[in-house]
């Protein structure tokens, strides 16, 4: 007998453990691919142990746990499995019944509330389900929000703009590569245009300057950008420090600080046509490029007799600016400059967004697979205490009032549930996301590391009480729905 009940629950298991990885893989290589190329990293595929080890590790998990009940349903008497509807033993609750019954509530249900301590065991099983699904869902959405904001950072600091002003005949969406070579503009003369145009909110000049970086790493191409204007509106991403001040300072980024060992209140020197200039290190910022970055400000440059080029102004409008209105007044102020208005162009990245997607998914799918796991548990309790049920009926409980009992026979449970999972959920999502940082060789910002606001958090903390009622809500209308006559036929 339990071998034929291991062997009911281990045939479909196969079959779905075999559809799983098979579309496992054929989902996650291409996402690997795209995402390592995103985040600047080699190409990677999945370990082939991992095809291994997760569908051996479920059958074992899946068998395991059929055999257990399998072992004690074949160990029973033949008596005892004829006896439906029997309830638990005498003594098992009944200090928790009378404690519930002294509670503000309608006795439905206090008595749902008592009804995990009658059988502890199974209330454990409700508890393991709920708490899957809460670390899961903690989890994936926490991993999901780390996404969106890391591609929030692409519309961040050098990028962040209402509107772009360029050298005039710059192609749209088109960055000059800078330097004496390239077309520049005169930052003194379009800042001052620009803050003569109505709408203009606030705006700031950057560009390379085409100097090289003394120790920087052969094989890397570094670039010195010098920036004029105030830059605090772009919600630039600092690691460690601060933006630079005072004359002689400079930010440098993580890849940077990460290939070179460098580090705030180190000395970085650049180089601009044999001239010299060492900048000290007051901050290390996120930059998802693959490239050194050594940013400082122009004063800087011309004070030490270097020449700083300005390739672009970033230009943030009003709230109630209108583009077009704007772009005419300012495309008449900057034309005598040889200067033009583009829009900013950004595209969201292919790679997050199914990254999203497929977080989304399986987020969906832990979900269904915690309710189903309680609803499993509930329907086994439930059809055990049918005859209880029947005496209730007969004493006169409505459908309303069952159904209450039997989804507050699993709130308590989930409740408890989904506080222990959301911290785990936290802590995994912060290992996990370690991990990554340390995979692509970078380190990221609060800004990204750090989504579980209250706003988030809350919800997720009640989450265990959603996964619970979830599952018990099927059983709980098919309690609701039985005749009293034929319940109370089971005894």
């Amino acid at each position: 007998m339990a071998r034929a009940y291991a062997a009911q629950a281990l045939i479909p298991a196969a079959i779905g453990v075999l559809g799983g990885t098979l579309a496992g893989n054929l989902l996650a290589v291409p996402v690997l691919n795209d995402a390592s190329k995103d985040l600047g990293a080699a190409g990677t595929n999945l370990p082939v142990w991992v095809s291994l080890v997760v569908p051996i590790g479920t059958l074992l998990i899946v068998g395991v746990t059929a055999l257990i009940p399998a072992l004690r349903a074949g160990r029973m008497p033949a008596v005892q499995t004829l006896v439906v509807g029997r309830a638990p033993k005498a003594k098992r609750g009944q200090s928790a019944q009378r404690l519930a019954s002294k509670l503000p509530l309608p006795r439905p249900m206090s008595l749902g509330l008592a009804q995990p301590f009658a059988k502890p065991a199974r209330a454990a099983l409700v508890g393991a389900a709920v708490l899957f699904g809460a670390v899961s869902v903690t989890f994936a959405v926490g991993l999901e929000t780390t996404f969106t904001k890391y591609q929030d950072t692409g519309n961040s600091g050098l990028n962040a703009a209402s509107m772009l002003v360029v050298p005039a005949g710059t192609p749209v969406g088109f960055h000059s590569s800078g330097g004496p070579a390239s077309p520049h503009l005169d930052s003194t003369k379009v800042a001052a245009a620009l803050a003569s145009v109505p709408g203009t909110k606030a705006a700031f000049g950057w560009g390379n300057s085409g100097a090289t970086v003394i120790g920087a790493s052969p094989g890397d191409h570094t670039l010195v950008d010098t920036t004029t204007g105030d830059l605090s509106w772009t919600n630039l991403g600092l690691l460690h420090g601060r933006w630079y001040q005072n004359p002689g300072e400079a930010v440098i980024n993580d890849h940077l600080a990460s290939t070179a060992g460098m580090q705030v209140g180190d000395t970085v020197t650049v180089a601009q046509d044999n001239k010299r200039l060492p900048l000290r290190i007051v901050g290390i910022d996120f930059d998802a490029s693959g490239n050194g970055v050594v940013m400082t400000d122009n004063a800087t440059f011309t004070t030490a007799g270097l020449t700083p080029y300005i390739t672009q102004f970033n230009v943030k409008l009003a709230d109630n600016a209108s583009r077009a209105d704007w772009s005419a007044s300012a495309t008449a102020a900057l034309t005598p400059l040889h200067a033009a208005v583009t829009p900013n162009i950004r595209y969201p990245s292919l790679t997050v967004l199914t990254m999203s997607a497929l977080v989304a998914t399986l987020t969906l799918m832990m979900i269904a697979v915690a309710a189903l796991g309680v609803l499993n548990t509930v329907v086994q309790d439930t059809r055990e205490r049918i005859h209880d049920l029947g005496v209730f009926k007969a004493l006169g409980m409505t459908p309303k009032q069952t159904i209450a009992m039997v989804l507050t026979s699993v709130s308590l449970t989930g409740l408890i549930a989904g506080l222990f999972g959301a911290p785990i959920g936290m802590a995994v999502e912060n290992v996990t996301l370690s991990r990554m940082g340390s995979a692509i060789g970078r380190n990221l910002p609060p800004s990204v590391t750090h989504v579980y606001t209250p706003g988030i958090l809350l919800p997720l903390l009640a989450g265990g009480i959603a996964i619970a009622l979830l599952g018990a809500l099927l059983p709980a209308g098919w309690a609701a729905r039985s005749r009293t006559a034929t319940a109370l036929r089971t005894e």
